[in-house]
């Protein structure tokens, strides 16, 4: 998912490898990953949108990264969701803001292709941060699971 690797300097799929990630993501299982990611993606996206009420200027970054995403003829990005990204970003940023945010395996998948990451740049602390929140988060949920 090339669109991700301004934000998080990294890419999702195991060809490219996860480049910064926490040294705890590999201890757990592949199943466990993938919640890892989800819970990175969405408080990623929970930063954007914390950004985007100080400056909704950034819709035009994130507008132009799209724009970048939909001419390139190899995309990883399912093309259907980049379009829905484009009707979403012609919302103000209000709403914007609380639709990236949401919870839901539709808005799961969409972020999975987001273009808004690619517009804003990620320190290493806070890369290191949102990795550590994500593996913290996903196993702090898998402790409180009924034992069988």
């Amino acid at each position: 998912m090339q669109l991700l690797t301004g934000f998080l300097g990294m890419a999702l799929s195991d060809e490219q490898g996860i480049v910064g990630r926490s040294p705890m993501y590999d201890e757990v299982e592949p199943h466990e990953q993938v919640l890892i990611i989800k819970r990175l993606l969405r408080l990623a996206h929970r930063v954007l949108a914390r950004q985007l009420a100080t400056e909704p200027e950034l819709v035009d970054r994130i507008r132009e990264a799209l724009d970048v995403a939909l001419q390139q003829p190899m995309t990883l990005a399912d093309p259907a969701a980049l379009l829905e990204w484009q009707r979403l970003l012609d919302f103000p940023p209000t709403l914007v803001r609380r639709a990236i945010t949401m919870q839901g395996r539709a808005m799961d998948l969409m972020r999975a292709v987001s273009p808004l990451l690619s517009a804003r740049p990620c320190s290493e602390a806070e890369r290191q941060r949102l990795w550590q929140l994500a593996v913290k988060g996903c196993l702090h949920a898998k402790s409180r699971l009924p034992l069988e």
